[in-house]
């Protein structure tokens, strides 16, 4: 019976984080762009953000305002659309 409990806590934080809102950080980047946006979200210690497609990053929601504004502060991102 503990086994099971242990199954279902897992499964259900599993799926809890897959299910965070996430939010778009920058869209329409070209490769150079993103690149560097994803090395400065990695050397800020950000591990988790999302691809989708080659040019949008995707952050948890509750940190997208203020990664915007400090990637607009240090000119990592020249995309308009992240603004």
């Amino acid at each position: 019976m503990i086994a099971a409990v242990v199954i279902v806590l897992a499964v259900g934080i599993a799926v809890f984080l897959n299910n965070r809102p996430y939010a778009t950080l920058i869209t329409g980047a070209n490769a150079d762009e993103a690149g560097a946006v994803v090395t400065w979200l990695t050397n800020q210690g950000i591990s988790d953000y999302r691809l989708e497609g080659t040019g949008t990053i995707l952050v948890p929601e509750g940190q997208a305002a203020n990664l915007k504004a400090r990637l607009l502060m240090e000119q990592y991102s020249n995309s308009t659309s992240a603004y």
